[in-house]
């Protein structure tokens, strides 16, 4: 039977109440709990408020000290004014008059205006300058001369008659030498600056803070509504808050009638001063954070019951968020493909794997060609839309173990593992270039897009992914550079240019402000007067322990780099310089680079640089090359015909060598033409010959459409005389002179001159 016992006490029907009673208890001490907490912070709320208002209300009695100890010196300075007027020092009064028209118009406190009236009730002199005003009905006035009220006496809120603006004012009488009534002294007080300078004193949590006169209760200022006064005769309540505050010996209790309506107060009431300064905090701000905590503590413990199911949920959203969260680290948000943070994490296994067990990884990176004037000509909405349609277009072209990765802007990324040969890479590579020689369809537009491919491969090109994309950069590099449309393998070599090519650019970076450049200048041969008639500005460039770099190697790295622009401003300004210790007949020319045009660059330092120089604009030729046109022939056509309103000259150099030069000369009127050193070369003494037709045929149009021509490039007394022939007006070459420095110009002046003797004869 004993045994039995537990089984039987299992089987009781109270049994399986117990985790309804288990939830019941701790419901009933979680209430409990909350009670107590609830009626601890309705405590702690009380009391901060009763310091909050105590606090406040001894603020606000200094300031009201702080104003009235003014009131009191202008009051008392009015007094003197009134002695002297009865003595009669006339000159002593005026000046004390003028003090007092300073003190009230400083601004100080909140007062309007001063003013004292005499014992007939009108106003004898205000520091506003009005006019006789008659006061003798005012309330202050009848209280000092009807009811002989002797020390201070505030008004209740009145609309001034001098001012016409709302004030309340602190009167004394004036007395006569006898004692005998004299009128009074009254300074008008503005209750709408006395209320902003109580919210400036005002404490933190919203307290509301009233300045009130005694003992009608009438309210003077207010700190959460400076205009108040206007409405303080309607309030009822004030007198009975300034009694109540005065029998609780300084604050009033919570009431918990109205919560909205219904607070505490604490009042200041200071000596000799007919005012109560009450600090007030209604239950809504006082009980405001009390409320919060018991909605919250209610809420919370209602729904205790469904803490774990919210639980859980959150939880599910948590990891839901970490996972989208972390694909879009590794994602690309335009093209939804994967970017250069996941291409570095699924590289890195895949390179130790080719260390470990052979084979090798490739990473081909793909630069679009010709993507820029996409954006540039159709906007950026279709840009974006044609890489999604390039992506879209590369991923068919690969396998799936494949890694398609969008680096930004315009370059792509393929990971390949488990390679067996570089051939691979390079099957790959033509398969990607041929698949993007198609057209796309974007927007209802056809694009037609190339690309440029570098490849470098692991372990061969480096056993790291850092090292790999970087000598696949290089690779790229180098397939832009050499042609278009084509791939190429890494090589050491290219490092070691590349290496080179930072050095150089380093170097560069600090050419002009270490002195290190330099301008030579070259003769422009006259050969209809037999004379030189200008120079033309070349770039040289002295590298220390290196000698003269050739300007075809810095020159298009400037202008890649953007150093061309600052290199640019000091060739102009130094070759106008020399020009302008030249005679006056002689010109220079300078070389403008396409980068100079770009955002309206050119005229201003064309612009500035004359100015500086003093030279004549029309002794400065602008040299331009069909490469300044492609690049957006409205925009420079405009920059060139402003260069032309300055007075400057413009010349097309390397003519010929471009296939739209011949649609230029229609658009814009140059002043010359420069024929490129490729068909000077081929002349000779006889007739005849592909270089003389095509010389003949550019001198011909040039002089139907008035422009001039110089031959570039003259190195044999058989061109010159052939040039001559052919009515060229100008000639450039090794011929004359060799590039040389400023100081060589005097003699190069002379010096063609005589050793052309024979020919002009």
């Amino acid at each position: 039977m004993l045994a039995d016992l537990p089984r039987l006490l299992h089987r009781l029907p109270w049994r399986r109440g117990v985790p309804l009673l288990f939830w019941l208890a701790a419901s009933v001490a979680l209430a409990g709990g909350a009670a107590l907490y609830l009626r601890a912070q309705d405590r702690a709320a009380v009391q901060s408020a009763y310091a909050d208002a105590e606090g406040a209300a001894e603020t606000l009695e200094q300031l009201v000290l702080r104003l009235f100890e003014t009131v009191e010196s202008l009051h008392d300075l009015m007094q003197s004014r009134h002695g002297l007027l009865e003595a009669g020092n006339l000159a002593g009064a005026e000046a004390l008059a003028e003090h007092l028209t300073r003190i009230a118009g400083n601004g100080r406190f909140a007062v309007q205006q001063v003013s004292m009236v005499g014992a007939d009730g009108w106003m004898s002199w205000s520091s506003s300058g009005t006019g006789r005003i008659w006061l003798g009905d005012r309330p202050h006035f009848q209280a000092h001369a009807q009811n002989g009220a002797a020390g201070l006496y505030v008004s209740p809120p009145l609309f001034s008659r001098a001012t016409g603006r709302l004030g309340f004012t602190a009167s004394r009488p004036l007395r006569n030498a006898d004692g005998s009534f004299a009128g009074m002294a009254v300074v008008l007080l503005d209750p709408s600056v006395l209320s902003r300078l109580l919210r400036d004193q005002g404490p933190r949590l919203g307290l509301v803070l009233h300045l009130r006169r005694m003992p009608d209760g009438a309210l003077l200022a207010a700190s959460d509504d400076p205009e108040a006064a206007l409405h303080a005769q309607a309030e009822p309540t004030h007198a009975a808050v300034i009694a109540g505050a005065l029998r609780h010996q300084g604050r009033l209790g919570i009431t918990r009638r109205g919560l909205e309506q219904d607070g505490l107060a604490a009042f200041r009431a200071p000596h000799e001063i007919p005012l109560v300064a009450v600090a007030a905090v209604k239950n809504a701000v006082a009980m405001g954070d009390y409320r919060q905590r018991r909605t919250v503590v209610l809420v919370g413990t209602g729904l205790a019951a469904l803490v774990g199911l919210l639980a859980a949920a959150m939880f599910t959203a948590n990891r839901a968020l970490r996972d989208r969260l972390a694909d879009e680290a590794v994602r690309d948000p335009l093209t939804g493909l994967f970017n250069r943070r996941h291409l570095t994490e699924a590289m890195r296994p895949a390179v130790g794997a080719t260390v470990r067990e052979g084979g090798l990884v490739g990473l081909l990176l793909l630069d679009l060609d010709r993507f820029k004037e996409v954006n540039d000509t159709l906007g950026l909405p279709v840009g974006d839309a044609t890489l999604c349609a390039v992506a879209a277009r590369l991923h068919t072209t690969l396998r799936g173990s494949d890694t398609l990765v969008r680096l930004g802007g315009d370059v792509f990324a393929v990971m390949v593992p488990n390679m067996r040969e570089a051939g691979d890479a390079s099957a790959l590579a033509a398969r990607l270039l041929a698949a993007l020689v198609q057209p796309l369809e974007v927007q209802g537009h056809a694009i037609n897009m190339g690309a440029s491919i570098g490849i470098a491969l692991s372990p061969l090109d480096g056993d790291s992914p850092e090292q790999l994309v970087r000598n696949a950069e290089i690779a790229l590099y180098r397939a832009k550079a050499e042609a278009r449309g084509q791939h190429r393998f890494f090589e050491p070599a290219m490092d070691a240019a590349m290496q080179e090519r930072r050095e150089l650019e380093m170097g560069l970076r600090d050419a002009l402000a270490k002195q290190e450049l330099a301008l030579h200048y070259q003769p422009l041969f006259d050969l209809r007067q037999w004379r030189v008639s200008g120079f033309e500005a070349l770039l040289r460039w002295r590298r220390p322990g290196i000698g003269l770099v050739s300007p075809a190697d810095f020159i298009p790295l400037a202008e890649e780099t953007g150093l061309i622009t600052p290199i640019g401003e000091w060739v102009l300004r130094q070759a106008c310089a020399d020009a302008a210790q030249w005679p006056t007949s002689i010109k220079v020319a300078v070389n403008l680079s396409p980068v100079q045009f770009r955002n309206g660059g050119a005229v201003p330092v064309v612009r500035a640089a004359l100015a500086a120089s003093g030279l004549r604009p029309d002794r400065l030729e602008l040299e331009i090359t069909e490469g300044v046109l492609l690049q957006d022939s409205e925009e420079t056509l405009a920059q060139l015909r402003a260069l032309r309103a300055l007075g400057a000259r413009v010349a097309l150099d390397d003519f010929g060598s471009g296939y739209s030069s011949l649609n230029y000369l229609l658009r814009f009127p140059f002043d010359k033409v420069k024929i490129d050193r490729s068909f000077v070369g081929d002349l000779d003494s006889s007739s005849g010959g592909e270089g003389t037709v095509i010389v003949r045929a550019i001198i011909g149009m040039c002089r139907n459409l008035n422009i001039a021509t110089t031959a570039e490039g003259v190195e044999t007394e058989g061109q010159l005389r052939r040039l001559t022939q052919e009515g060229a007006n100008e000639a450039q070459g090794y011929l004359f002179s060799k590039p040389r420095p400023a100081a060589d110009v005097p003699e190069m002046l002379e010096e063609p001159r005589r050793r052309f003797a024979r020919a002009a004869a």
